[in-house]
């Protein structure tokens, strides 16, 4: 695809509003005819590009903007809520002598035929499915419930599907204990790291520790209680703190770090080649100096990467074979890089609102190049 994705918008752009400036057979302009040139072969290449698939929920805003992106140059797409994949699509899989063949039709009439298939952007799936699976008994629900989720993954395992991110690869790298051991062997460096639910073996670690204490979630980032979902935010204890709460532990595995006083933290999001990184001032106010996520607005800026860490962000991606990656580190007052995790899943609308970022632009960018052959 000749230029950037949003070059061509702009130049779509021109086309439909000119201007004066846009007129003008200036040196150094961009011609208007050229302009249609362009367009027409990109509208050529439209005609013949197969859909691009979206797995996630109802309530993703980072499908919505990739789909506004994507519909702004008339990419086809089509979306799947995978909460509602019984109750609002109709679906059907072959398997003949040639091969596999099927297809998913949603509730607009959109059809997406397997045959086609060639790109997927994995970004957030839901299993809280909906339907008449509510009018079960519950033995009955969980044996649909399952059966739903393998359908899913006969989905996530068609032939000759490029993912961003593979299903599977992404199920493995979005756990924690791998990726700290992984980002030690590439010689970066990690909190000491406990996961245990055995109260004895926790309070031997936090005992050897120098520091206080980091307690957080082996993965899940939220818990539903009394209907309301809340955030799972890391946990700062001292030892004599946690003391208190070790038995608890017994009821749940928990993973336990020491403590690692920071000047700021980062956040390293990994777009195909694209390496984009923010600097969040967390320190700046005591409500996120633990948790940036604790409350909104910890100042954040664009960030430029030394080359080995750069270098080491996308040999860690390579090495999970993941395309797409949230990365977060704390850095030290003496300027070292600690690796805290890696999410396959994460957000990074927030993101886009600083000058220079545009996030959503590179993963539709990744996801038209895949479709194009380009990448």
């Amino acid at each position: 695809m000749g230029g950037t994705l949003k070059e061509l918008i702009l130049k779509l752009d021109n086309i439909l509003l000119p201007s004066p400036s846009h007129l003008r057979a200036e040196a150094g302009c961009f011609c208007p005819d050229e302009a249609v040139h362009e367009a027409q072969q990109l509208t050529a290449k439209l005609e013949d590009a197969n859909l691009i698939l979206i797995i996630t929920n109802k309530a993703d805003a980072h499908a919505d903007a990739g789909i506004r992106e994507l519909n702004k140059i008339g990419y086809p797409v089509l979306r799947i809520n995978t909460e509602d994949i019984i109750s609002k699509y109709r679906f059907e899989i072959n398997i003949k002598n040639d091969g596999l063949h099927g297809r998913i039709e949603d509730s607009l009439g959109r059809v997406f035929e397997f045959d086609r298939a060639r790109v997927a952007w994995f970004r957030k799936p839901s299993h809280a499915f909906t339907g008449d699976i509510d009018g079960l008994d519950a033995e009955r629900a969980q044996f649909a419930r399952e059966e739903t989720e393998a359908l899913l993954e006969t989905l996530y395992s068609l032939p000759n599907m490029r993912w961003v991110n593979d299903p599977f690869a992404a199920e493995r790298a979005k756990v924690k204990v791998q990726q700290l051991k992984l980002a030690t062997e590439l010689g970066m460096h990690v909190p000491r790291t406990l996961v245990t639910a055995d109260p004895r073996l926790a309070r031997e670690f936090v005992d050897g520790l120098s520091s206080d204490v980091l307690v957080k979630a082996i993965y899940t980032s939220n818990v539903t209680l009394g209907g309301i979902h809340h955030g799972v935010l890391s946990c700062k204890l001292t030892k004599e703190d946690f003391e208190e709460y070790a038995d608890s532990i017994k009821y749940c595995p928990t993973l336990i770090q020491e403590y690692c006083e920071k000047e700021f933290e980062l956040r390293v999001t990994i777009v195909g080649s694209r390496v984009t990184a923010v600097r969040i001032d967390s320190q700046a106010d005591p409500r996120t100096a633990v948790d940036w996520r604790a409350v909104p607005g910890a100042p954040q800026s664009p960030f430029d990467l030394p080359q080995t860490m750069l270098e080491f962000c996308k040999e860690f991606i390579c090495r999970q074979n993941l395309l797409y990656g949230a990365m977060d580190f704390i850095v030290s007052s003496e300027g070292e890089y600690f690796f805290l995790e890696n999410n396959p899943f994460g957000n990074y609308l927030w993101q886009d609102a600083l000058d220079t970022i545009d996030i959503t632009g590179d993963m539709v960018d990744l996801l038209v190049k895949m479709d194009q052959g380009a990448t």
